[in-house]
């Protein structure tokens, strides 16, 4: 076999010098140009954002914020459900600017301007200004999308601006920067974790990336040591702003000890043989578990991931691009790389037949680098090594949203950071092979294909393809197909030397084409939800929950206060009132186990009876896992008629009630049309059962409301006015 022929190798610090010349007019041209491209998705997702409130998380992140400015303390009065970045960016926001998103929207906006800013200027500097400019425009574009950013103000945002300065200003280090920039990266890094969990995905791309470097012999060892001496320094400094606002709350302790009782909980799993709590046994995680299968998770994935068709088709296409580059054309490599496909077989196969499955984990990382430094596996190009960090990073991002089965709109938002990453290389490498852009329609086609036509039943060992394919997808694939056949056309036909730019050009503009095609339905809620926003403004109108809202600010008091029943924490911001509970929402109603929602119930029946708030709302949330009725109403009404059940007869419709709740949750988990298919009937009748026994757990709550309150009907949701003084 012939060896492959290497290039002269180039340092990273001449090849971004040598990327980054040409500081002429044509650049700034291009500046002016990725800004004005980049800046359209962007500020339309800000318009939506700016004028749009969020009844649900970032509702809550204000009212929490707003109880801290009030003097509330964490731990004592206050129990926030943010993460402490997030918590701490909204006390800013909500401090300078009101009570009101606008401020945290702010405080966000200007995150993640920073964060684009950088990754154009990182990637100009690593693959050059097409490569650049893409990449942003796809950052800006897909982390803008209204139905995945949602009313803005959610911990993802945040995260991801994070996640884009981390990798950033490692690249810039490693590729002959300052210092410093591992200081920044090692800052954004650990704040990123702190805005939200997943977060680490990063992180552990960084340090696999750094450890890999002497391993593959692109770095010494003792760069390594400085390079998590910088980090280190970087992470401390990052934790100033966390430590100085929690100090202030008077929980610095709990909050420092974080990442430390992390830790202890995985080495204390990995010696018990367990799955440690902060993956599958909290109660977010493990109630979401328990209620549903993984046939449904796997539809709901995989629905969501096809509006990313074009960001994971790039995510694809580079990591194979890589592996091809690097492997299959040389022998050693090629005899390594057999090597940990067998090692990675042999885990695979044994890790869910034996106890200690993180000491199997460790064998096979350390086996796999005895492997790659034996076979001294290197990389010359500073930009093919760079996309270890970005495959890794993109892998997890993809791997993460399968954590837990109630999977939101917002997770699909950190995969379209690192993918960003990832189209830079595909596209910088376009220059030199043209048929990458032949490579990368083929590609979206078959990751279209893939999205529509697997599915599973229980298990990842279950994937395969469908019975039967989805409707109209010939027509679909015909469709999808053209632009192949003529992208394979311009390649063959325009063959020639001098013909070369010509056929660059012109397949890039296939692309162009395609990738609108391919987002044709991010592109109608763009316009739809851009319409909405702009026809809400013109009739001067407001969603229910917030007339809601303003009902109950405009008929009490502040000290009357307020509770509402579901995840509609908007409406407090809307009231302008707080709950005299310790829990102002209530969220997980579906998933808890009985008992202990029996148990809530009780504390939450005490805590309303010392101080009756004027107002209780039953905001109908149709909520996880079934998403639309039984909803556990706090005064239900006869069934099939809109009137209200009489108080004195709560008791005696109670066991109806539960029983309507119990056959209608079998109904839905045996319908035939449900994602992911019918539940086994054994299985769905468990399920139903719980629910009957949450939903008679909760009798004391109605009850209470029922003897004490007058309902006060909205349509959709329900307001109930305290009877007494």
């Amino acid at each position: 076999m012939a060896r492959a022929r290497h290039k002269t190798r180039i340092s990273p610090a001449a090849a971004l010098a040598a990327t980054g010349k040409g500081r002429d007019w044509r650049a700034i041209g291009i500046l002016v140009l990725v800004a004005v491209l980049a800046a359209i998705p962007f500020f339309y997702g800000k318009y939506r954002e700016f004028h749009t409130d969020d009844p649900f998380d970032s509702g809550m992140n204000i009212y929490t914020a707003r109880q801290i400015l009030e003097g509330g303390k964490i731990g004592v009065e206050v129990f926030p459900s943010a993460r402490p970045g997030t918590l701490l960016v909204n006390v800013i926001g909500v401090g300078l600017f009101g009570y009101s998103e606008f401020g945290p929207k702010l405080m966000q906006m200007l995150m993640q301007m920073a964060a684009l800013g950088l990754l154009f200027y990182t990637l100009r500097k690593v693959y050059g200004n097409l490569p650049a400019a893409a990449a942003v425009i796809l950052a800006s574009f897909y982390l803008s999308c209204p139905f995945f950013a949602k009313f803005g103000n959610v911990k993802e945002q945040y995260m991801i601006a994070c996640m884009i300065i981390a990798a950033c200003g490692l690249i810039l280090r490693h590729g002959g920067g300052a210092w410093w920039w591992l200081v920044v990266s090692g800052g954004a890094a650990i704040n990123a974790y702190y805005f939200k969990q997943t977060g680490v995905s990063v992180v552990i791309a960084m340090v696999i990336y750094i450890l890999a470097q002497p391993i593959l012999r692109q770095r010494t060892w003792r760069e390594m040591g400085k390079d998590f001496l910088g980090l280190g320094a970087g992470i401390l400094i990052g934790l100033i702003p966390l430590s100085v606002f929690y100090t202030w709350q008077g929980c610095f302790v709990p909050f420092i000890l974080e990442i430390p009782r992390l830790a202890i909980n995985f080495i204390s799993s990995f010696f018990r043989g367990t799955t440690p709590t902060a993956i599958g046994g909290g109660s977010y995680v493990g109630g979401s578990k328990r209620v549903s299968d993984f046939a449904n998770q796997f539809a709901t994935v995989f629905r969501y991931y096809q509006s990313f068709v074009v960001p994971i088709g790039f995510g694809l296409l580079a990591i194979g691009w890589k592996v091809i580059r690097t492997i299959i054309f040389n022998r050693s490599r090629l005899h390594a790389f057999g090597l940990l496909l067998a090692l990675l077989l042999v885990w695979f196969l044994l890790r869910s037949h034996i106890r200690y499955q993180l000491l199997l984990d460790i064998a096979v990382v350390f086996l796999a680098g005895f492997l790659l430094y034996y076979f001294h596996i290197t990389v010359n190009d500073f930009q093919d090594r760079l996309v270890l960090l970005f495959g890794i990073w993109w892998l997890l991002d993809m791997a993460l949203v399968w954590i837990s089965p109630r999977s939101y709109v917002q997770y699909y938002l950190p995969l379209n950071g690192s993918a960003a990453m990832l189209a830079g290389y595909v596209l910088y490498r376009c220059r030199e092979n043209p048929a990458g852009y032949l490579w990368l329609l083929g590609t979206w086609l078959v990751t279209d294909f893939l999205l529509l036509w697997l599915e599973a039943s229980d298990s990842f060992l279950h994937v395969g393809l469908k019975s039967a394919g989805p409707k109209g997808y010939g027509l679909h694939l015909v469709y999808h197909l053209i632009p192949v056949a003529i992208g394979a056309g311009v390649y063959f036909l325009l063959k020639a030397t001098d013909w070369r730019l010509v056929r660059s050009i012109l397949l890039f503009l296939l692309c162009v084409v395609m990738l609108f095609v391919w987002n044709q339905k991010n592109l109608q809620d763009f316009r739809e939800k851009i319409q909405e926003v702009s026809d809400q403004r013109a009739r001067h109108s407001m969603p229910l929950w917030q007339q809601i809202g303003e009902y109950i600010r405009q008929h009490s008091q502040p000290e009357d206060g307020l509770y509402v029943w579901g995840w509609y924490p908007g409406i407090y911001v809307a009231a302008e009132r707080f709950a005299p509970t310790t829990y102002p929402s209530e969220d997980n109603m579906h998933i808890t186990a009985p008992k202990a929602l029996g148990s809530r119930i009780e504390f939450l029946v005490k805590e309303l009876s010392q101080r009756p708030p004027k107002f209780i709302v039953d905001a109908q949330k149709m909520h996880y896992p079934f998403y639309t009725h039984p909803n556990f109403d706090l005064w239900p009404r006869v069934p099939g008629k809109k009137e209200f059940v009489p108080p004195q007869m709560a008791k005696e419709w109670s066991e109806t009630l539960n029983l309507i709740a119990e056959d209608y949750t079998y109904q839905r988990l045996t319908d035939p049309a449900r994602a992911g298919g019918p539940l086994a009937a054994d299985r769905a009748r468990e399920l139903a059962r719980e629910e009957k026994a949450r939903h008679e757990a909760m009798l004391p709550l109605r009850e209470f409301v029922m003897q004490n309150y007058t309902p006060l009907d909205f349509g959709a949701m329900v307001a109930f006015q305290y009877k007494g003084k």
